[in-house]
């Protein structure tokens, strides 16, 4: 998928900021993607993931070609980026990029990200440059990776309409 390069309009951000703010309440995205830090406030706009500072570092590191951060706060969003945010989402991108992680392979921790250690590069690394744990063609994709948008989940969480008396 292409996202804009172009600058959005202050009032176009605006709005975009709004839905943006809707998103990370949802609880799929209060905990940053790859390590345990909750209130992540970056974001990779075209993985579709929110992510802690620390691991917003990393993901520079790897190159645009791979991961290409935005602040949620400090960038100007187009409206492509905060749809690309809507379809994927922390739940449901980590279906797809940890689908395969060994059991014992070792999870960064909050004490990882927040001393930037080792094992939190090499787990974003391994997830996102190397593909180790990557959804296989043959595999079905995990039943959490199919929610719904956001809008459709708000319209589902309304109560059921009662028919007019007659």
């Amino acid at each position: 998928m292409a996202l804009s390069t172009s600058k959005a309009s202050a009032d176009m951000a605006n709005k975009n900021l709004k839905r943006l703010e809707v998103l990370m309440k949802l609880p799929d995205n209060q905990m940053c993607a790859d390590c345990p830090i909750k209130g992540p406030r970056w974001a990779s706009i075209n993985l579709g993931i929110f992510v802690c500072m620390p691991c917003a570092g990393i993901h520079r590191n790897l190159g645009v070609h791979i991961s290409k951060m935005k602040s949620v706060n400090l960038d100007k969003w187009n409206g492509d980026w905060v749809d690309n945010m809507e379809k994927w989402g922390n739940i449901r991108a980590n279906a797809v990029w940890q689908a395969n992680v060994p059991s014992g392979y070792r999870l960064p921790t909050e004490k990882d990200a927040a001393d930037q250690t080792h094992v939190l590069e090499t787990f974003i690394r391994d997830k996102y440059e190397r593909q180790m744990f990557k959804l296989r063609d043959d595999q079905p994709p995990p039943q959490q990776a199919q929610r719904p948008p956001p809008q459709q989940q708000e319209r589902r969480a309304e109560p059921p309409r009662q028919p007019a008396p007659a």
